[in-house]
């Protein structure tokens, strides 16, 4: 018989220790999975909400910026509403063209954006010039403004000398009128000419090119641009110039595409995109398809947008429900089956709709409540059972246009 200190533990006691154990590890183990659940919600949500940060900053300090240079509304900003399944950000786009997420809005801004608002000096006869015979002038930037404000006009000086040879769009003002102008294209045929004077401290500079107006022979974008002007050339607002830069348009639109590029049936893969072109065409900017597809923000399922008109000049901007309330409505885009209002916005309300980057199993997302004009009953977005498994988070911001 062996001794008390020779004994081992006997099998229920094991069994009781394993099942102990066994508890443990699985409370650990669940302990475990509970956190890394947690802590990929956490990552979904925090993605979920940068998404909506960076699109909701970009647009917002774009369309703010709309009209910079003197352009009125109707050029300055426009809405294509609610578009169709396989619409193209181009009108009439080919099959290499992005396209726009069904029912979502494109919006359209053009302005002085990322260049120089350049002053002119409007005691110099020379400063600007025009050939109403053949379509054609010249426009002389300095350096110093007559305001004495420094003015970089290399700018001008590295566009002219592009070696693509990209025929940009160049707003030129009126100084006897803001609400006249003219967008001309920027003449690379026509020598630059670069003068220093060196009489003055600090030294000016001075560049001197040419541009074509709407139908002068030569020209590739001219006629696109001229339908932008407020007025031709030859009108006597036109007669003295103010103020030049390069004019810019983009397009900004939720882009829709395969999940895995190039394999239709993967899923679709939702982003805010920016297109950049040249002003009042359908053509991509330097003839680049590139420019079409920038992209902004990742997971952005919608872009929707609203603009407030003060239609009854009360100071008050009402919000009427439906399309038979309008006379008490002073936003357009905001109900379905709304018109575009009557008058210059100056206010444009935008709505992004985001979503996680990965479905969650044990997630069920809020069917999405109806944004501006855009109906999501019976929506794939709400209808679809793995559509809800994404977490969802609308975004909305009210702009103040500055320069309407």
């Amino acid at each position: 018989m062996r001794s008390r200190s020779q004994a081992g533990f006997t099998l229920i006691e094991l069994l009781v220790t394993s099942f102990v154990l066994v508890v443990l590890v699985l409370a650990v183990l669940a302990m475990f999975d509970f956190a890394a659940r947690m802590s990929r919600a956490q990552t979904e949500l925090a993605n979920l909400q940068q998404a909506q940060r960076i699109a909701q900053h970009e647009l917002v300090r774009m369309v703010r910026m709309a009209g910079r240079g003197g352009l009125l509304p109707a050029a300055a900003l426009v809405l294509r509403n609610d578009r169709p399944a396989d619409d193209p950000i181009l009108t009439g786009g080919g099959s290499g063209v992005p396209r726009v997420a069904e029912h979502s809005d494109v919006m359209i801004i053009r302005g002085i954006f990322t260049g120089e608002l350049f002053q002119l000096d409007t005691t110099d006869p020379t400063a600007f010039t025009y050939d109403a015979a053949n379509n054609t002038g010249t426009l002389t930037l300095r350096s110093v403004s007559s305001s004495g404000v420094p003015q970089d006009v290399a700018q001008i000086e590295d566009v002219l000398a592009d070696e693509d040879d990209v025929p940009e769009a160049l707003l030129i003002v009126s100084a006897v009128d803001d609400n006249a102008y003219a967008v001309v294209e920027l003449d690379p045929a026509v020598p630059v000419t670069v003068t220093v004077d060196d009489t003055t401290v600090p030294a000016t500079r001075s560049v001197t090119f040419g541009f074509l107006a709407q139908n002068a022979a030569g020209g590739r974008n001219t006629n696109a641009y001229g339908a932008l002007s407020s007025v031709t050339l030859a009108s006597p607002q036109m007669q003295s110039v103010a103020y030049a830069g390069v004019l810019e348009e983009y397009r900004f639109y939720v882009r829709e595409q395969a999940a895995q590029a190039g394999v239709p049936g993967s899923g679709r893969a939702l982003e805010l995109a920016r297109a950049r072109v040249y002003p009042g065409t359908e053509l991509a900017y330097r003839g680049e398809d590139s420019n079409l597809s920038l992209t902004v923000a990742e997971n952005i399922l919608d872009l929707q947008a609203s603009f407030g008109v003060d239609q009854d000049a009360d100071g008050i901007y009402e919000e009427g429900e439906s399309v038979t309330d309008k006379k008490n409505d002073d936003w357009g885009f905001n109900v379905a089956g709304d018109v575009p209002p009557i008058g210059a916005p100056a206010f444009v309300r935008l709505t992004t709709v985001a979503r996680s980057d990965r479905p969650d199993p044990a997630h069920e997302a809020d069917r999405l409540a109806d944004v501006e004009d855009r109906v999501y009953a019976g929506d794939p977005l709400n209808a679809s059972r793995i559509e809800r498994l994404y977490r969802r988070w609308p975004l909305q911001s009210l702009i103040d246009l500055r320069n309407m």
